[in-house]
């Protein structure tokens, strides 16, 4: 999968940068984010990886742990 973000700004407001800081940063954060939520720490499923479901989390914990 890729993802691509596009910055827009005015050079009127803000330096070039100071944009790419906060871009950048972006990235790293959302990288973090990424590399938790793929961890075996990060835990199981929630309600809102099946949306469609409408489960409560212990309903869905419930289910869970009869397929394991």
């Amino acid at each position: 999968m890729k993802v691509e973000l596009e910055w827009k700004y005015s050079k009127a407001f803000h330096h070039q940068a100071t944009v790419e800081n906060l871009a950048n940063n972006y990235v790293k954060v959302l990288e973090a984010i990424i590399d938790h939520c793929l961890s075996p720490e990060a835990g199981g499923y929630t309600p809102s990886d099946f949306p469609e479901v409408g489960l409560s989390q212990e309903a869905l914990d419930e289910l869970l742990a009869e397929i394991e």
